[in-house]
């Protein structure tokens, strides 16, 4: 803004003016509510900080959880395998001993993770032989027939078998009047025939 005198003479004559401000209030206010909106942000701030390191929190212990679990679910399985793998060595021994009409091989693996055994008939009509193998590091049992009338294959988590299936096979093979006249495998145990 430019200050012009209102006529000749008040061109040489100073002039004081006297400035004040009508708004004092005003800029006291706005100051005030800048300050108020800034401790505002400041405390959203720390607010959101302390939320990320809560989350951050419930995230590890999350995690931690989902750990623990495995390594349980892990021993338990390890547990499992282990008992099926004695429970099998067992059943292979109970069969060599009767001296029946089954041959049998079993053992572990090379690299001791799997406890295979193969229970195969002699001179029986129709032949048929059963695999099983118990994984350890895969969380798996596998049972395979392999017969003159079919072939069939089941694959089971460790822990949702047991010994008493593992018996049941081990019968199955053994009976050839569960065999006679059949045109496929028996059912596995577990499984609808």
């Amino acid at each position: 803004m430019i200050l012009r005198p209102l006529n000749a003479d008040m061109a040489t004559t100073s002039v004081t003016f006297a400035w004040t401000p009508t708004r004092t209030a005003n800029v006291s206010d706005f100051e005030a509510r800048l300050r108020e909106r800034v401790a505002r942000n400041e405390q959203l701030a720390q607010e959101r900080a302390s939320a990320e390191q809560e989350m951050d929190r419930a995230v590890e212990a999350a995690e931690e959880r989902r750990a623990q679990e495995e390594r349980e679910r892990r021993q338990r399985q390890d547990a499992r395998h282990a008992e099926l793998a004695d429970r099998l060595a067992e059943l292979v021994e109970k069969v060599r001993d009767l001296g029946s009409s089954v041959t049998v091989r079993a053992g572990w693996s090379a690299s001791g993770e799997e406890y295979l055994a193969r229970f195969a008939t002699v001179d029986v009509r129709p032949q048929r032989a059963l695999s099983v193998e118990l994984d350890r590091d895969d969380d798996e049992v596998l049972v395979r027939w392999h017969s003159a009338v079919g072939e069939s294959l089941e694959l089971y988590h460790l822990l949702e078998f047991d010994t008493g299936m593992l018996e049941e096979l081990v019968l199955q093979v053994i009976d050839d009047d569960l065999w006679s006249g059949r045109t496929v495998p028996p059912a596995f145990p577990g499984n609808p025939d």
